[in-house]
């Protein structure tokens, strides 16, 4: 079994409040590492890590947070989600990019949107699917993208 190898940042966001985001980020448990940068650059804040997001731990702000077998049922990613929604300026929007892969078995791909109302998922893979579906005028072409 090959081990599942991940990027993950944020574009530049502005926030209502610094120090929450701050809390946030310190509770975020990452897969296979911990948080590589928080950033603030003229008044907007990112963020990323050598690593995926697993969950939002409840109380343990500050602690180093990794997830001992990477992201199970046990965590939830829509935590982290919900919880930098609250801090989002409005009118603005965080976009967390995750990058993986797992040897040449397959390559993930991903950006997750979230505005102070919503939270949406855009996805590499689907996204290239639809497009070759329209190009070739065929909605039920499908194709296999794993080895």
């Amino acid at each position: 079994m090959a081990n599942y190898y991940g990027c993950t940042r944020t574009n530049y966001f502005a926030v209502t409040d610094p120090d929450k985001l701050k809390d946030i980020v310190d509770r975020i448990v990452w897969n296979e590492g911990r948080l590589g940068f928080l950033a603030e650059h003229d008044g907007r804040w990112a963020f990323g890590a050598y690593a995926c997001i697993c969950g939002l731990h409840p109380d343990k702000a500050g602690e180093d947070q990794e997830a001992e077998d990477g992201c199970d049922d046990e965590w939830d990613t829509s935590a982290v989600y919900e919880a930098l929604s609250e801090v989002i300026m409005p009118g603005d929007a965080a976009i967390i990019t995750e990058v993986g892969y797992e040897k040449l078995r397959y390559f993930n791909a991903y950006a997750v949107i979230i505005t102070r109302n919503h939270v949406e998922v855009e996805d590499l893979r689907s996204q290239a699917l639809s497009t070759a579906q329209t190009l070739l005028g065929d909605p039920k072409y499908d194709t296999r993208m794993e080895y």
